[in-house]
């Protein structure tokens, strides 16, 4: 125990009684006061002894309440007595897992291994550690963290947060944008580069990459090396420092794979789950076709299509069976369904930025998208001094573990 902890007064059940609700990280159940240095410390050490027994939204609360009176208290800095806690909590578990194996890990870069996950209480940890100090970590590291936590929450059966599982499935690269979702993120880059008068040149490279991309066919490898792209220069250009961190709905420049991967396979199943794709590319939602009503598809398809759409009694349009029937019409009954419900005031829906098209399937060269060599004309040497920017990218453990101790980058904790 520290010895501020040591040599502070005695609490009575009376005094927490006139405590402030505010004081407390856990406001609603009044627990885990923090109104003092000693008091803060010994709710953190009970929080880490019962933090496995929470549920995760709880628990991230009352965290983020004791890290920030942590901080307020001076007592949460790369050797404070709230760190050196959580690292013996984080010895004491590795202690009680010896037998892992590397599969049990979510990252193993140089021999270090990180994010031990043996059980469900480990994997949320894993994933709320990655997702809380994201801008952290390079996006291929993200990326392979995220998988593997992704699979050992399926395996351990661990209930992950919404937006902490939002997050990694775009790290995991379960995902994909339109052309038009990453032309807009390349130009809020660019806007982001123009702030600095000496990059001028590099905010116009960006935004001429953005008109060049809004023209491709976007598929997984076109995304996948966008993504890296963007990476290796937020973090050569210093943009990596404005990335949204912790927990803050405040906005500014959304990580790589958020960009690249903004819309999420499950996301997209939710969404495609609403919809009929027509044979000639249209596409409906459920409901709209609903409304159409029942002499729009006989003029259009025949009466035999109540039979097989339509309840025979009510004559309502059967939409699960519509859904199952429609996308599998001749592309001329197709149109003429298109024609109809048109009259019938009925508009299709775009699906992806494009009507009746998810992402194409078609081999497009990354080179003809992005390149960072093409880059060599950019007057980022000139950024780089006036800012301070350190011109080499950290891609190895033992360096960010160094560079951890000057700039209070947060070390793993389970």
């Amino acid at each position: 125990m520290p010895s501020f902890v040591k040599m502070a007064e005695q609490i009575t059940l009376e005094d927490v009684k006139s405590i402030a609700p505010a004081t407390f990280a856990d406001r609603s159940g009044r627990r885990y006061p923090c109104h003092t240095k000693s008091a803060t410390y010994l709710s953190w050490l009970y929080f880490l002894d019962s933090e496995p027994d929470m549920q995760e939204k709880q628990a991230r609360s009352v965290r983020e309440n004791l890290d920030r009176m942590a901080t307020v208290w001076g007592i949460s800095g790369p050797n404070g007595p709230v760190t050196m806690l959580k690292k013996a909590f984080a010895k004491r578990a590795a202690d009680a897992w010896p037998d892992l194996t590397d599969e049990d890990y979510g990252l193993i870069v140089d021999g270090h291994k990180l994010f031990p996950m043996p059980n469900a209480v480990s994997v949320k940890k894993a994933a709320e550690h990655l997702y809380a100090n994201r801008d952290k970590y390079p996006y291929q590291w993200r990326k392979i963290a995220a998988t593997r936590i992704l699979h050992k929450a399926a395996e351990k059966q661990a209930e992950l947060a919404e937006d902490t599982s939002e997050f990694l499935c775009k790290s995991a690269g379960y995902g994909f944008s339109t052309a038009e979702q990453l032309r807009a993120g390349l130009l809020k880059r660019a806007a982001a580069i123009a702030e600095n008068p000496r990059m001028q040149s590099a905010a116009a490279a960006m935004r001429k990459y953005a008109d060049e991309i809004a023209e491709l066919t976007i598929n997984g490898e076109l995304l996948e090396k966008t993504a890296s792209f963007l990476d290796e220069l937020d973090r050569r250009l210093g943009l990596h420092k404005k990335y949204v961190t912790k927990y803050s709905n405040q906005v500014e420049i959304p990580l790589p794979e958020e960009v690249v991967f903004s819309t999420t396979e499950k996301q997209a199943q939710e969404k495609m789950s609403k919809v009929v794709i027509l044979t000639n590319g249209e596409a409906y939602t459920k409901d709209d076709l609903e409304k159409a009503g029942h002499n729009t598809f006989c003029v259009a398809l025949g009466d035999d299509v109540e039979d097989a759409m339509f309840d025979p009694v009510t004559k309502r349009l059967d939409v699960e069976k519509a859904a199952e029937v429609l996308p599998t019409l001749p592309r001329d009954d197709a149109d003429n369904l298109s024609t109809a419900l048109y009259a019938a005031g009925v508009r299709p829906v775009e699906i992806m930025g494009k009507r009746g098209q998810m992402l194409k399937a078609a081999g497009v060269s990354y080179d003809a998208a992005m390149d960072l060599s093409s880059w060599k004309n950019m007057e980022v040497n000139e950024g780089r001094k006036a800012h301070g920017i350190n011109p080499r990218i950290l891609t190895r453990a033992d360096e960010i573990g160094a560079v951890s101790h000057k700039s209070n980058m947060p070390t793993f904790v389970i």
